[in-house]
């Protein structure tokens, strides 16, 4: 409730989290996918300058919330 972040795996490698998730079962498309976000975005996020919004931003929203509608999950951009 109060936002705290839980990290129980935060001291183990990629490949010992893949290990133990595929000890628990967990299915491979879950244990073998991308990381994401990864550096990159963090970069990309740190780097910008300013707030301005590309004059595409409303499409953008909105094809997000179709494609997020369809999976059951919700976000905001």
């Amino acid at each position: 409730d109060a936002g705290h972040v839980v990290e129980p795996l935060q001291d183990l490698y990629k490949d010992e989290v893949r290990a133990l998730g595929e000890a628990l079962g967990l299915p491979e498309a879950i244990v073998w996918r991308h990381p994401f976000p990864g550096p990159g975005l963090s970069i990309n996020v740190l780097c910008a300058e300013g707030g301005d919004e590309p004059p595409n931003m409303e499409q953008t929203r909105h094809a997000l919330g179709a494609v997020l509608a369809d999976t059951g999950y919700s976000g905001a951009v």
